[in-house]
């Protein structure tokens, strides 16, 4: 029987070596938040020291699989323009794996729910008859917001924050219809967008946002060289962004807009919204 959302209130140590005992095994989908080790969750901690097999995501830290000391490594790991795993390799995998080994853990960068094509995974583990459980990680609109020192929202600037990815499935036709809906009054955060972001920021003015509209961008939040450049929407449009083998979240809003050290300053009223 697969788990459901609140069905388990935590893992406890007796919990995962019953887990261990049986078979066929189990599958936890494991949150790696941005990259940092120390922000995995404690959940997560625990599962990993338990784990019989790891699954992982590209740019894993030797530290952060060092949490799973006793497993076996699998890198399957997905990379825009490089070498990526099929998706029905990973399939297959985490079936097989389920078959012979009692605590199989599949380690998605973020969170397992956000961009991380878990409903397909879950989709193979339910044909097979395998149990299943999620465990949540910190997301990159999170860590990045933390990186650059900003909160997401701010009263009576930006009331809701959209995380939207342009990039495109194989198959798919390129179009501008993923910015459909997004607000100037919202926080919008980009994933995946780091090779396209002039033609994001351009898609974006297309639909009502400001050239003006601040804009920050985290390389490899939480990561010891992580970086953080401002800009705004219409330079983005103009320049892009340089683009390195760090992950890139990018943070498009009056909520993100650099701090006034000057108390007598006052927010540019073009980018006050009610």
């Amino acid at each position: 029987m697969n788990a459901r959302p609140g069905t388990t209130p935590g893992l406890s140590m007796s919990a995962a070596q019953d887990t261990s005992t049986r078979l066929p095994g189990k599958v936890w989908f494991v949150g790696a938040g941005p990259g940092s080790a120390d922000l995995l969750t404690v959940r997560a901690i625990r599962v990993l020291a338990r784990a019989d097999i790891v699954l992982h995501d590209a740019l894993m830290s030797d530290e952060m699989l060092e949490w799973a000391p006793t497993a076996r490594h699998i890198a399957v790991g997905k990379r825009s323009g490089g070498v990526s795993t099929e998706q029905r390799f990973i399939d297959r995998t985490l079936v097989e794996s389920a078959r012979h080994h009692a605590v199989v853990v599949r380690l998605k960068g973020g969170d397992p729910t956000v961009f991380a094509r878990l409903d397909e995974e879950i989709d193979a583990l339910d044909a097979a008859g395998i149990e299943w459980e999620i465990v949540p990680g910190i997301t990159a609109a999170s860590s990045a917001a933390a990186a650059a020192g900003h909160s997401l929202t701010r009263r009576g600037v930006s009331r809701s924050v959209q995380i939207v990815t342009p990039r495109l499935g194989r198959g798919e036709a390129q179009t501008a219809h993923w910015a459909d809906g997004l607000s100037p009054a919202a926080t919008v955060v980009l994933y995946m967008a780091g090779q396209i972001a002039g033609d994001c920021a351009a898609a974006l003015m297309t639909r009502g946002f400001a050239p003006e509209t601040p804009v920050v961008c985290v390389h490899g939040a939480s990561w010891p060289d992580q970086s953080v450049e401002r800009t705004t929407l219409g330079a983005l449009a103009v320049s892009g962004l340089t683009v390195d083998e760090r992950p890139v979240a990018v943070l498009v809003g009056a909520a993100v807009a650099e701090r006034l050290r000057d108390a007598g300053s006052t927010w540019p009223d073009l980018l006050r919204y009610a």
